[in-house]
Formats: C-alpha cells, sequence, structure tokens
C-alpha cells in the first residue's frame, strides 16, 4: 500500500500538511519510495515557500550590521 503525501501545495491547509510530512521521514533511508517522497515534498514546499513567502535581500546597511556583529 503506497501512503504517499506528494500532493500539489496551492493553499495553507496544502503547506500545512506538507511541511508535517518530511519530518515523519526524516530517517528514511536512501533509494526508498519513502526517501523519495521526502526528498519531493522538501522541494514542493521550498518552492511554495519561495513563492509564498519571498525574503528580500539585505540594504547594504544591513549587511554591514550583520557582519559587524558577526565579528564580536
Amino acid at each position: 500500500m503506497n501512503n504517499s503525501m506528494i500532493v500539489h501545495i496551492r493553499n495553507e491547509a496544502d503547506y500545512e500538511v506538507a511541511i508535517e510530512r518530511p519530518e515523519v521521514l526524516f530517517h528514511a533511508e536512501g533509494g526508498t519510495p519513502e526517501a523519495v517522497e521526502r526528498d519531493t515534498l522538501s522541494t514542493l514546499v521550498d518552492r511554495y515557500e519561495d513563492e509564498n513567502y519571498p525574503i528580500a535581500p539585505p540594504t547594504p546597511l544591513e549587511a554591514v550590521l550583520f557582519r559587524m556583529e558577526q565579528q564580536i
């Protein structure tokens, strides 16, 4: 029986389901159907997050301040 959870992530409800499933499959052995499912879902989640929660690059000032904090 195939319990694959691979679906298109079209909305927040799909997203919530999709982000929990890879945690269940975290220790799946490479090459198994579970590992393929985990990797595919992770890619779909990344894509959804990139499209719906973009992270703007820092301003030059923010970048300098961050780098200065790293030196402390």
